[in-house]
């Protein structure tokens, strides 16, 4: 019996959790801190523990960095004591990197001076931790998994540093680097990093097609928490998929159904949507949008992201009625008939809505057309004007 539950022992598998990297946790508690979302009350908090976290880590160049963003003031005490670490810590970096140069080889040098560049980045110095980053790559021969974990830092550090030039170059590293040899766990990390970039820029669709893939294979803790991962590829798949895609991709994933239990604005978000609950999806939206504002990657996206699920919901409503009264459809939504009203006239007269208001017997009467129609008049449209331009040049010749 012992020998059996020692095996079992040995079987085990235990799964060390991996932190998000400390620097975005700081670079969310600083949005945070902006937010004006946040109390005066909140906001002493959260400047509590930057401070608390820069002092326990001797973070004296992000220290730096705080001052020179927010003015806050500098205990010039702690900050002499952390600079004094900082020397130290880099002394012996030095130390040990003359012994690597003078006793062992190119891989014990090139490993003293990745240390180096995390210990650069776990304190905020961000140029130094550029420079040894670069280093590191210039030193012997350096593997395909090392170059993508150095570039992988750089981009962490692009997202800390508000950098998109930065973020982007790691990036298109880490690309290059994968077009000439494979590893599928990187490649699904990349995948994450990529999407998450794309969506704090809006690109929803792009953002989707990758965080979809990397679903099923999330290797990205560092960058962010697993629940937020499944929050941010929903968010990005409600607003470019349609239903069946949605249903496929994102309802019988079991991935996303194991974290709804976590999430329970979102599920109902989602269900509210799907299922056609109406009178369940504005609440619901409002709901998913406070979520949305309290996170650094999705809060400049609300009033969009609010815009479109609008005329998603509309849409897909309309879409079971050639004429619908506005009494029905505000009872649906659970809406005042003004305020529907003049949802409708914005989408209407932006040309988003195939539909027309009949103030007199208070209907919405709709233009359906489905994809493939939409598609051929599409195809007609732009082939008049090709044969438009044929003409011209044709006539530009003969002169």
């Amino acid at each position: 019996m012992v020998l059996i539950d020692d095996i079992e022992k040995e079987e085990e598998v235990v799964e060390e959790k991996v932190p998000v990297d400390p620097l975005l946790l700081l670079l969310q508690w600083r949005f945070e801190y902006t937010s004006e979302h946040k109390s005066f009350e909140d906001k002493d908090k959260i400047q509590s523990r930057i401070l608390e976290e820069i002092e326990q880590h001797d973070m004296a160049p992000y220290y730096q960095f705080l001052y020179d963003s927010f003015m806050w003031p500098i205990d010039e005490a702690k900050m002499t004591t952390m600079k004094e670490n900082n020397k130290k810590k880099f002394s012996e970096f030095e130390d040990r990197l003359k012994d690597a140069e003078e006793n062992y080889g190119e891989t014990e040098v090139r490993d003293v001076i990745i240390e180096q560049t995390n210990y650069c980045a776990r304190i905020g110095a961000k140029d130094e931790c550029l420079k040894f980053n670069k280093q590191a790559l210039a030193t012997g021969k350096v593997g395909l998994g090392p170059k993508l974990d150095l570039a992988f830092q750089r981009i962490r550090l692009g997202f800390a540093f508000n950098d998109p030039a930065l973020i982007q170059e790691g990036i298109d590293a880490a690309n290059d680097l994968l077009r000439v040899e494979g590893d599928w766990e990187r490649r699904n990390r990349l995948k994450v990093y990529e999407g998450v970039y794309l969506m704090s820029k809006r690109q929803f669709n792009k953002a989707a097609n990758l965080l979809l893939d990397a679903l099923s294979a999330f290797s990205a803790p560092e960058l962010i928490e697993y629940k937020n991962f499944i929050l941010y590829t929903t968010l990005v798949a409600i607003v470019t998929l349609d239903r069946p895609a949605l249903k496929k991709k994102v309802l019988q994933s079991s991935e996303v159904l194991q974290v709804f239990p976590q999430l329970p604005h979102l599920k109902r978000f989602v269900h509210s949507l799907y299922d056609c609950k109406y009178s369940e999806f504005f609440p619901a939206l409002s709901d998913i949008c406070e979520e949305m504002l309290q996170h650094v990657y999705t809060a400049s996206h609300v009033n969009y992201f609010y815009r479109e699920m609008r005329l998603i919901a509309i849409k897909q409503f309309l879409q079971s009625y050639r004429s619908v009264t506005l009494q029905s459809m505000a009872e649906a939504f659970s809406l005042p008939i003004e305020l529907l009203d003049h949802q409708l006239s914005i989408f209407i007269a932006s040309g988003r809505l195939s539909c027309k208001v009949d103030k007199v017997s208070g209907s919405v009467e709709t233009a359906q057309t489905d994809s493939r129609s939409f598609q051929y008049q599409q195809l007609l449209k732009e082939g008049d004007i090709l044969l438009n331009r044929v003409q011209r040049l044709a006539r530009a010749a003969e002169k």
